[in-house]
């Protein structure tokens, strides 16, 4: 239960009145480039047993659901981010806003300008420019390949 708390805080933290458009440059080096693997030591922080879903409600009082897969996607970027030196609890926030906005915390590909993104295990089909992954992030401006995006 106070695992399932602890996923709630946080997606209402993200949820908050500063939800706007974020860059995750911070988190990331443009320059990073064919390498998924993140380095860093063992995860800081571990994310417990994923609900199946969770009802949560924006600062302007829309309210909606995320499944079990996107929640999954968020432990991630916790998990993730948490085992990266120096990104603090902000920067877990800004990368959790940031998926939430540009893919809804979703794994998108893009089949129509990365026809093999469709060999990916994905949430769906996307089609914004070249974008790919929670992030949408656009390898042809230098975010990795496709690949790593949607891994």
């Amino acid at each position: 239960m106070l695992k399932k708390a602890a996923i709630i805080l946080v997606l209402l933290a993200m949820l908050g009145p500063s939800v706007a458009l974020v860059s995750v440059g911070a988190l990331m080096s443009p320059g990073a480039g064919a390498s998924c693997i993140v380095p860093g030591a063992s995860p800081h922080l571990t994310v417990g047993e994923v609900p199946d879903e969770l009802e949560v409600t924006t600062a302007n009082g829309e309210t909606f659901t995320l499944n079990q897969e996107q929640l999954g996607h968020a432990a991630t970027i916790i998990e993730t981010g948490s085992s990266i030196e120096g990104v603090s609890r902000d920067g877990l926030v800004i990368a959790l806003m940031a998926a939430l906005t540009e893919s809804t915390l979703r794994q998108l590909s893009n089949t129509s300008a990365y026809p093999d993104s469709a060999d990916y295990d994905s949430d769906g089909d996307g089609s914004d420019h070249d974008s790919l992954g929670l992030f949408q992030m656009r390898p042809s401006t230098g975010w990795g390949s496709g690949a790593c995006q949607i891994k």
